[in-house]
């Protein structure tokens, strides 16, 4: 007889419970075929808020009388689920594996290396965020971001394992000391202490100071780790584009899916100012001006020796009203207070401010961490002036360039937007603005210089109207001034009224000669006893271009 398709069924493990004994070999219950929650219960809703991970082991079996030989057979995961939240995931296992087995291979991607090259100091206790370690000085310190293991006992019976992965670094040269025959003995270990993102889950003994840093032979092992991503896993995923019959390749949404939940997101923030937080209003008309906090910060870091609930500081310089925030961390945690501007701080805390000599006094309502800091933000007084009202400064002015110089005298026109109504300035034939500006402008030049009595809007742009000519420029050398101090010259063309630009330099010719005695109104004599007189004359050379239309 041939083996039929209904004779290859799935069975179920001899557990099939979610705890470290779950699992294990065959046995011989059948899951049925479209049988809802055959594998896996519903999902709850804690577990949709909190994330959780599921292992079942199934195997594939042939139930049949025949002789016939079974070539082979293979399981495939054809569809996802529906809910997007949800992950499934084939992966081989043993056929003797139970939960226990299962878990850590999952989220084993870095697997245990060499020995770090510094022991854990003294007994670390579970619920503890921080590690120490002790080292030669000079040893390389575990960079930020990296992942480590801890391991005690392992391959026995009451081993303990934990990847640890650092978020800050710190370390310190201490004097230890111990007994000799002489007397004591001083010697230095570099001691590095180390932030984990995740609490320690277990006990982990350490080892004792000594001047040989060696680890002792029950004392927990810290090892580095590599990328160990040998696991494969068989999912499925939808199709981004369509398949044809020959195609070689395709492409799918993603080739990832989620082994393990993770409520950890990357966000970044950009243009954000310290400090800046609070914004000082200016003015409401025509428009709100606003102007951002200086950024100003100083921080107090929190230590056993000065853990507590109250705080005193003084800002230098002076923080303005309303731009004082302060920020700490609490079992995890950000909390902020602020100041409300009359000189009292509230939020996770209270406290008073002191405007005129910047004296803060501050008391949290919670105890801050460890190796965290109480951090002030404030903005300084002085990050504005203003000048309301006031007549004795020059207004904000633009300069710029026209595209096209030549213009012609008395045809440039400046239109722009002002808290919405249009303003319009006009250049009178001598290059003056009048209207809704002062200014000048250069006709040969194109250069215009505006002082708007009424700002743009934000975003907003001058819209110029004027006609313009071909500038034309002579260059005339070899002038010289008469008695009376004039200089005459004729240009080839007649030039348009108000066009015209002179431009000219002066230049000093200096000789150097030697001798007793010199003459002249611009010379300048030196004597002395044996020495050359060095004698100085200067004469004046124009050189004058015309800039015309």
């Amino acid at each position: 007889m041939t083996i039929l398709q209904g004779d290859i069924k799935f069975v179920a493990a001899k557990k099939m419970t979610e705890t470290p004994d779950g699992g294990g070999p065959p046995s011989a219950n059948i899951i049925g075929d479209a049988v809802s929650n055959a594998i896996f219960g519903d999902v709850s809703e804690q577990m949709r808020a909190g994330g959780k991970v599921n292992v079942k082991s199934v195997f594939a079996a042939v139930q049949s009388l025949d002789t016939d030989e079974f070539l082979g057979a293979h399981a495939i995961l054809s569809k996802p689920p529906q809910d997007p939240l949800v992950s499934v995931t084939l992966a081989k296992a043993g056929i003797f594996d139970t939960r226990g087995d299962i878990v850590p291979k999952l989220s084993a991607y870095l697997n245990a290396a060499s020995e770090w090259p510094a022991m854990l100091l003294e007994s670390h206790i579970a619920g503890q965020r921080a590690l120490q370690l002790i080292a030669r000085p000079g040893a390389e310190l575990p960079p930020v971001g990296r992942t480590l293991v801890l391991q005690w006992h392992y391959g026995q019976a009451d081993q303990r394992e934990q990847y640890v992965r650092i978020t800050r670094v710190s370390s310190e040269l201490r004097t230890f000391s111990y007994s000799s025959g002489s007397g004591v003995v001083d010697y230095q270990g570099m001691v590095i202490t180390a932030d984990l993102s995740d609490a320690l889950a277990h006990d982990f003994p350490g080892t004792a100071p000594n001047r040989l840093y060696t680890r002792e032979a029950t004392a927990t092992i810290v090892r580095d780790t590599v990328v160990a991503d040998a696991s494969q896993y068989f999912g499925a995923a939808a199709l981004a584009e369509p398949v044809a019959i020959g195609d070689v390749s395709l492409r799918v949404a993603s080739v990832y899916t989620q082994l393990v939940p993770n409520s950890r997101t990357e966000t970044p923030i950009t243009d954000r100012r310290p400090a800046a937080d609070t914004a000082l209003t200016l003015t409401t008309s025509p428009r709100e001006v606003e102007v951002a906090g200086s950024p100003f910060s100083q921080r107090i870091r929190i230590g056993q020796e000065n853990r507590g609930y109250s705080y005193v500081t003084i800002l230098r310089p002076l923080p303005a009203p309303g731009t004082v925030q302060i920020s700490f961390r609490a079992l995890g945690r950000n909390y902020s207070l602020a100041d409300d501007g009359f000189g009292r701080l509230a939020g996770s805390g209270s406290g008073t401010i002191n405007y005129i000599t910047g004296a803060v006094a501050i008391t949290l309502d919670a105890l801050p961490d460890d190796r965290s800091a109480v951090v002030f933000y404030w903005g300084q007084r002085e990050s504005y002036t203003s000048r309301a009202g006031t007549l004795d400064f020059r207004a904000p002015e633009y300069a710029f360039e026209l595209e096209n110089p030549g213009v012609t005298p008395g045809s440039l026109s400046v239109t722009w937007l002002s808290a919405g109504v249009l303003r319009t300035a006009t250049a009178n034939t001598a290059g003056t603005f009048s209207g809704d500006a002062a200014g000048e402008v250069s006709y040969t030049q194109g250069i215009v210089r505006i002082r708007p009595a009424h700002m743009l809007d934000p975003g907003g742009s001058f819209q110029l109207d004027y006609t313009f000519s071909d500038v034309r420029e002579e260059l005339i050398t070899g002038l010289s001034t008469d008695p009376a101090g004039q200089v005459s010259f004729t240009l080839a063309d007649q030039p348009a009224p108000g066009t015209l630009e002179l431009q000219w330099m002066v230049s000093r010719v200096e000789s150097v000669s030697s001798g007793a005695s010199s003459s002249g109104s611009t010379t300048e004599k030196t004597e002395g006893k044996g020495a050359n007189t060095i004698v100085k004359s200067a004469t004046r050379r124009i050189v004058t271009g015309f800039q015309y239309l």
